[in-house]
């Protein structure tokens, strides 16, 4: 019958035919290639960005030394999550109980997030919320037996219990008035381990600030080492935002109590992977700026020793990237001092600011060079009679999928910082599109305008509550992917009267600029201590 008569195909289509298994090989070795060529472009760029091509040349010698701890000293370190704090810190807390000063750890998360990490280790899934806070649990484990090994009594270590890889959600949206933060992995919105510091305390920001303001103030240290804010992980820029809210709540003298941050994620860095005792831990090149001052703690054998040994207890973390963890095992741990942008200190001065995407290397500048067209150039931040005044300038015009967003987060003396207004600006190729904030009334007080290609929001600092300090950041998304990503800067807005008063260049208007692109070939280098 007609309709029951096979219709065939040419052969040269026919699924099993030769020629169609030599198009499919061929467009896989097509792609094969092409993926090779991305990848050792992105690697060429990465190692070149960091200067292991020779494009800068930094020598141990050229990073001051960390002032030593003495018996006197109260030291507070505080992690994201457990192999921070040996990866960060291992040999500074190891000289700091030699000399006789008080230690204490703090964890922000229990690490239950890393999933990848627990299926390496346990060689089977893990999906329930019941497997997921049993890894949770082995983590705080590995990191009191890690701390043992460094000497850290377990009555000295403190886990908050915080989602972890949920902290700059906590950050950015999850202040007062805000519904606690759900983790879908763990099916909760708060602290679920009994072990916690605060356990059934909601994830919300103020839960955070209240912890860490308490164990602050409770411990008082004399230094803190904490997790840096260009880390390319979020829970770790957000541990170092919560921190040194903190220390503004508390006030006088907390507030001047130094800050050292380490450095765990950034792009390819740290340069040669697994175990380097032989080398040094030197900053990405991409890092050396004039607000962050690098110093380095050096290792005796025994306390590299020592720190190997205490990494070799998270295990559940080694399963999966031995190299990269081990590739902390260096002669030195490598610290740094992030100084606030002074913007009206004095009221007559310019002052250049570099602004780098958040992932220097990784993320933002392959994409920048593979399409520079579509990230943020120039971020400028000026304030000039009532307003505080934002120019932003991106490579093009937005499309209409693009939008940039723009974070303003104030702080005030006298008001706690979980009370000040938080705005999140979103604009879009047509303008401002919406701001989001804890005022309801806060849109009124933005203005948005065009001028020389550039977008310019002025924002009442009166609306602000008329802040001394600000946490500001950016980033840029196209239908919900991160283009670019800036880390969070803190401005100093209050006058430094001790600065002299130079001319004034503009009068009235104070001005600190951050610029995407400094020139990658020119010479960097830290001052000689």
């Amino acid at each position: 019958m007609r309709f029951m008569r096979r219709v065939s195909r040419p052969p040269a289509t026919r699924p099993g035919s030769k020629r169609f298994s030599g198009l499919r090989r061929l467009t896989f070795v097509a792609v094969a290639a092409l993926l090779v060529a991305i990848s050792f472009l992105g690697l060429g760029y990465y190692a070149a960005e960091e200067g292991f091509l020779g494009r800068v040349t930094l020598e141990l010698n050229n990073i001051g030394d960390l002032p030593l701890p003495t018996s006197a000293d109260r030291i507070l370190v505080l992690a994201p999550h457990p192999d921070d704090e040996v990866l960060g810190t291992g040999g500074l807390i190891q000289q700091a109980l030699a000399v006789g000063a008080d230690v204490r750890v703090v964890f922000l998360t229990f690490g239950d997030n890393n999933i990848l990490s627990f299926q390496s280790f346990l060689k089977r899934p893990v999906l329930t919320p019941t497997q997921i806070r049993a890894m949770g649990e082995t983590r705080r484990l590995e990191a009191l037996s890690a701390l043992d090994v460094l000497g850290v009594a377990r009555e000295q270590v403190t886990f908050l219990g915080y989602p972890d890889n949920g902290a700059m959600r906590l950050w950015r949206t999850h202040w007062s008035g805000a519904e606690p933060l759900w983790s879908r992995w763990l099916n909760s919105n708060q602290v679920p381990y009994q072990e916690a510091f605060s356990p059934g305390a909601a994830y919300s920001s103020a839960n955070v600030l209240a912890d860490l303001t308490q164990i602050l103030a409770g411990f008082q240290p004399t230094m803190i080492f904490t997790s840096h804010p260009d880390d390319a992980n979020s829970d770790h820029q957000a541990l170092w935002l919560f921190t040194q809210a903190a220390l503004f709540d508390l006030g006088a003298p907390y507030d001047a109590i130094p800050v050292w941050c380490y450095l765990v994620h950034y792009g390819s860095w740290p340069q040669a992977r697994n175990v380097q005792t032989g080398n040094y831990l030197l900053p990405p090149t991409a890092l050396l700026r004039a607000d962050m001052a690098w110093t380095k703690f050096l290792l005796d054998d025994a306390q590299l020793a020592t720190k190997t040994a205490a990494l070799s207890k998270h295990a559940s973390q080694l399963s999966l990237r031995p190299a990269y963890l081990e590739s902390f095992l260096r002669a030195n741990d490598l610290f740094a001092r992030v100084d606030p942008v002074q913007l009206s200190a004095p009221l007559f001065e310019w002052q250049g600011i570099e602004f780098r995407p958040l992932f220097g290397s990784p993320k933002a500048s392959l994409l920048k060079h593979l399409a520079p067209g579509l990230l943020l150039d120039e971020f400028d931040l000026a304030a000039q009679d009532d307003d505080l005044q934002i120019s932003v300038a991106t490579r093009r015009p937005l499309s209409p999928r693009q939008i940039l967003v723009v974070w303003l987060f104030p702080h005030s003396a006298g008001t706690p910082f979980a009370e000040t207004p938080k705005l999140e600006i979103i604009l879009n190729s047509r303008g401002l599109s919406r701001v989001e904030s804890l005022s309801p009334d806060m849109r009124d007080a933005i203005r948005f305008e065009r001028a020389d290609g550039r977008m310019v929001l002025r924002v009442s600092r009166a609306a602000l509550g008329d802040p001394d300090a600000l946490f500001v950041s950016a980033s840029m998304h196209s239908n919900g992917i991160v283009l670019d990503r800036a880390g969070w800067r803190l401005v100093q807005l209050a006058p430094d009267p001790l600065r002299p008063i130079e001319p004034d260049p503009q009068p009235g208007v104070l001005h600190a600029r951050w610029e995407q692109d400094a020139d990658p070939t020119a010479d960097e280098a830290l001052p000689a201590p």
